[in-house]
């Protein structure tokens, strides 16, 4: 039973959980974005500052929103709203 146990307990730490939110802030180039820029990532950046606190960005950008009816896309989801 111990030799199991012991087993289990890797050397290796896990990979640190990727930072997505500070990887979109800082992209010049997000495909379907739903705040497009046409900067630079800090550029970006600084839109962003601009709009409110960190938690306000993530809070608008994982809402759900409408989409309209005319959408191009087979899915009908609409990037443009």
């Amino acid at each position: 039973m111990v030799l199991a146990a012991a087993g289990c307990a890797g050397g290796e730490a896990p990979d640190p959980a990727p930072d997505v939110f500070g990887e979109y802030t800082r992209s010049g180039s997000v495909v379907d974005d739903r705040f497009p820029s046409a900067g630079s990532g800090d550029d970006r950046v600084a839109n962003f500052a601009a709009m409110g606190t960190p938690e306000q960005i993530q809070s608008r950008l994982l809402a759900a929103f409408p989409c309209s009816d005319s959408s191009s896309e087979a899915s009908g989801f609409d990037t443009s709203c």
